[in-house]
């Protein structure tokens, strides 16, 4: 079974390996608030609506699934908002609200974060433990009184860390943060649990971090972000936390637990304005973006390091573990040639990519396939069923193809599909991605060429707090009026566009985390990056 919604901002490896397969994603209509589930049949590939279409003042936009087919929905709401039985009324502009489901869509409880006025509470992730008990992380700048035994928070620097634990009732058991320093902040991006109920908890830091007895010093203070990966025990005692991917910028896209303890990681790596990126005992030259896969011990140890990148951009953006701890992989590939290992290379056809690759657990190669040869995919999750089947999920713009079907689509819309093992393609390379005759070219509008650039000044931390001090993204140095600006949140999602782009960009309202922006002008320069909204 997988979940999918209106949007198919997908997030996160697969959650459940035994009779079904469930994968973490979207589970709403951002844009007109709208609570869409789907529920598909992965074998016979049909889908039906798990719950009624309702409309809320909110946005829920991560769904997780425990062992027994309950949905754990986190998000965030405005003013008053019912769920099921339960009204719920933020304090602040936005609120965070967790919600779960039984497997027929019926609201079994509803909490809301307790963020005070003027303050925030960003989410990022939710885990769920075999007991069914609910951990929460993301970023909190101000002030937070979850409620029950968790209590009140209260951030240090721009933004803190933090980590909460609901119990399977929904009671608030615990909740901690850790500091980010004045000027910089912490934030909380992905989480994993073990059979032992111990968190590993991945995420960024800028410049330095408290982490309970532990302090964090980031390798460099230039690049905006270095990895943290952070252990607490059920109890939210912190075990150990260290940090790597400096001193380039480096940040987190998923993580993936075994029964065990031993975690993998993965995200994107981006060389400016330091080429390197140091896990353990390796370390990485980064060209334009990369994505990494690092293998960890219980205790944070590297077990073993790969770099996923060519010449061009690359970058992972899903993570699963199947029983027997070979590891998955999944992302975007847009050079030409892309080497995964002695004798293991994918070609592309001129488009952006899809890349599936299976390693075994000591991170050696098993194979690997490139897919969507249409182009168009963004954001693909990979979750691994029980006969190590492969599945993906996303979303795509205009046209993309997966499992020899092309699919065409009106603006963003998801994906999903069943690739089997990855032993074969699941399309060919003579697949034909235009269903209608070619038509004759037509004549190029002429282009103007794009005034002297002499250098752009792109911030990568916003803070809109209403301070006025990095409040909205403002580019600086464009010489002329020909560039159009689209800003994506951290799952593939359009939050922003515009064709002529009026020097900024206002994030008020928009969920704390990272963003991704393409700056292109009408001749084809283009420029891409990450930026940070930290509340």
């Amino acid at each position: 079974v997988i979940f999918l919604d209106a949007y198919a901002t997908w997030c996160g490896p697969c959650k459940k390996m035994d009779a079904e397969v469930y994968t973490d994603q979207a589970a709403a209509d951002y844009y007109n608030a709208n609570f869409i589930n789907v529920k598909y049949d992965m074998e016979a590939g049909e889908g039906k609506m798990l719950a009624e279409k309702f409309s809320v003042t909110a946005y829920p936009t991560l769904l997780f699934i425990d062992a027994d087919g309950n949905a754990y929905v986190i998000g965030s709401f405005s003013g008053s908002a019912t769920f099921g039985g339960t009204t719920l009324t933020a304090q602040a502009a936005f609120d965070m609200v967790l919600l779960k489901y039984d497997p027929r869509g019926t609201v079994l409880w509803a909490r809301a974060g307790g963020t005070l006025a003027g303050s925030r509470l960003g989410w990022s992730s939710v885990a769920i433990d075999a007991a069914g008990n609910a951990y929460v992380t993301g970023s909190l700048s101000g002030s937070a009184n979850l409620g029950g035994s968790a209590g009140a928070l209260t951030s240090a620097g721009t933004a803190n860390l933090f980590v909460a634990k609901y119990s399977s009732q929904g009671t608030p058991i615990w909740a901690r943060q850790g500091g980010g320093s004045k000027g910089g902040g912490s934030y909380g991006d992905a989480l994993g649990v073990d059979a032992a109920g111990n968190i590993y908890l991945a995420g960024s830091f800028s410049t330095s971090a408290v982490i309970g007895t532990t302090t964090l010093q980031a390798l460099s203070v230039n690049t905006g972000s270095n990895i943290l990966l952070v252990k607490c025990n059920s109890n939210g005692d912190f075990l150990w936390a260290k940090n790597e991917g400096g001193p380039g910028a480096a940040r987190v896209a998923g993580i993936a637990v075994d029964s065990q303890g031993n975690s993998l990681l993965t995200g994107m790596l981006g060389g400016s304005p330091d080429p390197q990126a140091i896990f353990g005992p390796y370390t990485f030259t980064v060209g334009a973006f990369d994505g990494y896969l690092i293998k960890h011990d219980t205790e944070g140890n590297v077990l073993w390091a790969n770099q996923i990148g060519g010449p061009s951009t690359e970058y992972c953006t899903g993570v699963a573990l199947d029983k027997a701890g070979n590891g998955y992989v999944t992302g975007i590939f847009g050079s030409p040639v892309l080497t995964l290992g002695p004798s293991t290379t994918l070609v592309s056809n001129g488009n952006k990519l899809v890349f599936a690759i299976k390693y075994d657990p000591q991170g050696k190669v098993v194979v690997a396939q490139r897919e969507a040869l249409c182009g168009g995919a963004i954001n693909p999750a990979i979750a691994v069923g029980p006969k190590q089947d492969i599945y993906l999920a996303g979303y795509f713009s205009g046209t993309t193809s997966f499992a020899s079907t092309l699919l065409k689509g009106n603006g963003n819309d998801p994906f999903v599909t069943k690739l089997g093992d990855l032993s074969t393609p699941s399309t060919p390379d003579n697949f034909a991605c235009s269903s209608s005759p070619a038509l004759p070219a037509p004549v190029p509008t002429p282009v103007p060429t794009p005034a002297p650039v002499t250098e752009l000044n792109i911030p990568n931390i916003l803070t809109p707090n209403g301070d006025g001090l990095n409040d909205k993204l403002q580019i600086k140095g464009l010489a002329d009026n020909f560039w159009s600006l689209t800003i994506y949140s951290r799952w593939g999602k359009q939050v922003y566009t515009a064709a002529a782009y009026q020097q900024e960009w206002d994030p008020v309202g928009m969920p704390a985390g990272l963003y991704y922006y393409l700056l292109q002008h009408a001749s084809g320069r283009a420029y891409k990056g990450w930026v940070e909204v930290a509340n």
